[in-house]
């Protein structure tokens, strides 16, 4: 601390005289109060480097924490990056087997197209056969009321 003090000391001998303290030790109390605030009360100037010494304190101490703060976003950044390269490489062989799995029912759509077609011709064919059938099956029906019907008109009319 500063030897400077806030007391003016020829003031306070003055008032300790006024007071009928005797001058010689009116001056020598504000002598000794001089030197004892002198070493325990701080100046402006002590603020001020206390101040400066404190900034500097807290100057260094934000450096520190910011450079860990960027190892830190550092080892988070590469750890996800990691991340994120398995997460692609998964999302990738997923994709592929998704893919593979396309291929197969594009494959099993050809087959099931094929197998419709198939049956078409099939069913196109047993409509032919069963439509040559139904005409001749309505021909011989016909045939048949015809003849019923002849043989209905003979016997009312004998």
């Amino acid at each position: 601390m500063a030897t400077a003090s806030p007391l003016d000391t020829l003031d306070y001998a003055k008032k300790l005289e006024a007071a009928g303290v005797p001058k010689a030790q009116a001056e020598l109390q504000a002598s000794a109060l001089n030197d004892a605030l002198a070493s325990s009360v701080a100046s402006s100037r002590d603020l001020s480097n206390l101040e400066q010494a404190i900034d500097g304190r807290f100057a260094s101490l934000e450096a520190k924490i910011d450079a860990r703060f960027q190892q830190v976003d550092a080892r988070f950044g590469a750890r996800f990056d990691n991340v994120d390269a398995r997460f692609d490489a998964r999302f990738d062989n997923v994709d592929a087997r998704f893919e593979a799995v396309d291929a197969r029912f594009d494959n099993v759509d050809l087959k099931l197209a094929h197998l419709e077609s198939r049956l078409e011709a099939r069913i196109g064919s047993v409509d032919l056969r069963l439509g040559g059938k139904i005409e001749t099956l309505q021909w011989m029906f016909g045939v048949m009321v015809a003849m019923n019907a002849a043989v209905l008109v003979q016997l009312f009319l004998k």
